[in-house]
C-alpha cells in the first residue's frame, strides 16, 4: 500500500516516465521510435531546429522561436539536429 501523500496518478506517471527513457535508450537516434518518444515526452510543443533556443543556426529555426515567444510559449523542448546527425536525418524522412 502506498502512504497516503503519494497518489496513484503520480506512481502510474514516474511509471511511464521510466518506460519511456527505457524507450528512448532502445531506440537508435533517428528512428521512427526514437523520435516518437522525443515528441511524446511530456512537453505539449517540441522543436527539431538548427541550433538552440538562444542560439538559432538558421533563419528558419530563429522564426519558429520568435514566433513561440511571441505567443507566449515559454515550456516547449528544443532538440538541435545540428549535434545528432541521425536526429537530423530521422527528422527529413
Amino acid at each position: 500500500m502506498l502512504p497516503a501523500r503519494v497518489s496513484h496518478a503520480a506512481v502510474a506517471r514516474s511509471r511511464a516516465a521510466f518506460q519511456l527513457v527505457r524507450c528512448l535508450s532502445a531506440a537508435a537516434s533517428g528512428s521512427k521510435e526514437h523520435i516518437d518518444g522525443l515528441v511524446k515526452s511530456g512537453q505539449k510543443v517540441v522543436v527539431f531546429m538548427k541550433g538552440t533556443p538562444d542560439a538559432p543556426r538558421c533563419g528558419f529555426s530563429n522564426a519558429v522561436i520568435q514566433i513561440l515567444k511571441m505567443h507566449g510559449v515559454d515550456s516547449f523542448d528544443a532538440h538541435n539536429v545540428l549535434d545528432d546527425e541521425q536526429l537530423r536525418q530521422g527528422t527529413a524522412q
